[in-house]
């Protein structure tokens, strides 16, 4: 996997592992022989006292919980959920756990920010169901523990449903800063951080909503910084432009930390002319 999947992948654990109290987060674990991984490993020995972070998820997270994530850049296949079921046993296997502790201790969640196509067929042969929360579905597998399929996209726009709207696309997310914006922006930090990324990581998509740019922090949009920390400076030239990024930190710090010949790879050495030639205009 590479470019803006691994991007939106490394978004998704590094949001839950900040935001879910009270479990341990375990990303990228290894089963079985072959190189194969889990997305993220949640194990939950106890309830947390302190209020839930992301109700939907800590309302049904049980002793262990195996999550498969297919960001807006995946595209979902009818064998990945049969898929995850294969690294529930072999999880199982490699720690000497029986079918007891499959139905009593875990819990499956394939979380997605579209919806897939092979759902309609799974919905009408009623081996998928609807549950009582819009966008939340469970795979019905007689003999297995829970499994739980959750479509971000189709999740109501509602605080309640934050932070896991942020990891929405195209017109979710649109609507999730718009609803952000008319309840007086968000004040905790960790949630600002994670509205900022959001922004960065779909900045084509929503640079162009005139009424956003206007109403939007500066600390959100300009948090080019905070983002370079957390996710690289080249996924952060990719997504938003060489030109946005030199005009936050300055060429010198871009060529320090990729080097010019990478600078020029990244852009083509036309656009850096261009940029150097606007340099030097200053």
């Amino acid at each position: 996997m590479e470019g803006l999947e691994v991007t939106y992948d490394n978004f998704f654990k590094q949001l839950i592992q900040d935001l879910l109290k009270g479990c341990e987060i375990q990303p990228d674990t290894s089963v079985g022989k072959l190189p194969l991984k889990i997305d993220l490993l949640i194990k939950c020995h106890q309830k947390s006292a302190e209020p839930a972070t992301i109700p939907l998820l800590e309302a049904r997270l049980t002793q262990l919980n195996l999550i498969e994530y297919k960001s807006s850049h995946d595209i979902p296949k009818k064998q990945d959920l049969a898929k995850l079921i294969g690294y529930l046993g072999l999880y199982c296997d490699q720690h000497r756990q029986g079918v007891r502790e499959i139905i009593t201790q875990f819990t499956l969640w394939y979380i997605t920010a579209n919806r897939p196509p092979f759902f309609d067929a799974l919905l009408e042969e009623l081996i998928l169901t609807e549950t009582d929360v819009r966008g939340l579905y469970q795979l019905r597998v007689p003999f297995l523990c829970p499994y739980f399929l959750l479509v971000i996209n189709e999740l109501d726009i509602s605080e309640e449903n934050l932070p896991l709207l942020l990891l929405s696309s195209g017109k979710t997310l649109r609507n999730t800063i718009r609803m952000i914006l008319q309840k007086g922006g968000i004040t905790e930090p960790l949630l600002e951080k994670y509205l900022s990324l959001a922004y960065l990581i779909n900045y084509k998509d929503v640079c162009e909503m005139t009424e956003i740019q206007s109403a939007l922090p500066e600390s959100v949009k300009k948090n080019i910084k905070h983002a370079i920390k957390d996710i690289g400076i080249k996924e952060v030239i990719h997504l938003i432009g060489l030109g946005e990024v030199i005009k936050e930190v300055g060429l010198g710090e871009v060529i320090k930390e990729v080097g010019l010949e990478e600078v020029i790879k990244i852009a083509g050495p036309e656009e850096v002319e261009k940029i150097l030639h606007k340099l030097k205009k200053k």
